[in-house]
């Protein structure tokens, strides 16, 4: 099965893996599961730390390489087709008047 895990199941399966449901840990933790994380994840992660929300003694991608997981990386044909979505995807009240673009990237 091929699993592609959104930032917030990723930080937990790397850090506190007993947070999730049993069903989630059994998928992420069976040797026949291929998991995927997108950059945008990573993108994500760097900056909530470098807005101060998020403590990690680590490199995210050093931990999602010792966990065995593959990365997908975003391409400038994902970029430019994000400029097409609808305005609203993915705009969360943040208090910043800026879209997260790693959210609408998701969506693609």
């Amino acid at each position: 099965m091929r699993l592609l895990l959104d930032t917030s199941v990723l930080l937990l399966a790397l850090s506190e893996p007993e947070r999730l449901s049993t069903a989630s840990r059994n998928a992420i933790e069976d040797p026949a599961s291929i998991i995927l994380v997108s950059a945008a994840s990573v993108w994500e992660i760097a900056v909530k730390r470098a807005l101060g929300k998020l403590e990690a003694s680590e490199s995210v991608v050093g931990a999602i390489q010792d966990a065995g997981f593959e990365t997908l990386d975003i391409t400038p044909d994902h970029a430019e087709r994000a400029g097409g979505l609808p305005p609203t995807i993915g705009i969360r009240s943040t208090g910043c008047s800026s879209p997260r673009p790693w959210r609408r990237g998701a969506r693609s």
